[in-house]
């Protein structure tokens, strides 16, 4: 058995995930994590998985990394999902999909942005409101006796903490 302190978990990113490769135990998938409490070389984690492990991330969504040891007893990291965060970024709402049709229906000339440029903003909107989705869950679950303002409040609070402490 392994015992770790809620320090041991460091945030982390998901920056790329690549196709599917087959290797001599099979096909797999690379996914690079970066560590969003550090800079530098040390915060890039590659993780090799299945592909259908694969599947349950998206780039840009926030996880946590948690420090583990192989099975010849090496350094590795287990990866821990946040909840809220990853069932919303799998399954965007029709909403969502709405407002990035018609964001990608503009001309450039009329928004003077570029669909490369479109796309981007959009998933970091679609970021920023996964994050404030699980900072409003974070703060239901922690002041269950509070009132919706309470929440509201408690969760924009964390949202610009977070925002802050990892330049988001």
């Amino acid at each position: 058995m392994v015992v770790r302190t809620v320090a041991e978990r460091f945030p982390a990113k998901v920056e790329v995930i690549t196709a599917v490769k087959e290797g001599s135990y099979g096909p797999y998938r690379s996914v690079l994590f970066k560590r969003t409490d550090i800079q530098g070389e040390g915060a890039k984690v590659w993780r090799a998985m299945n592909p259908s492990e694969a599947e349950q991330f998206s780039k840009g969504q926030q996880v946590y990394l948690v420090p583990t040891t192989n099975k010849k007893g090496n350094p590795s990291w287990d990866i821990e999902l946040l909840p809220e965060v990853a069932s919303a970024s799998k399954a965007p709402s029709t909403a969502t999909q709405v407002i990035e049709s018609q964001i990608a229906q503009q001309k450039p000339q009329e928004s003077g942005l570029t669909s490369e440029q479109k796309t981007a903003i959009a998933e970091y909107v679609r970021g920023q409101a996964d994050l404030l989705a699980y900072c409003w869950t974070v703060a239901e679950s922690k002041l269950p006796d509070k009132s919706e303002e309470s929440h509201r409040c408690a969760a924009s609070t964390l949202f610009i903490s977070a925002q802050r402490k990892f330049s988001l």
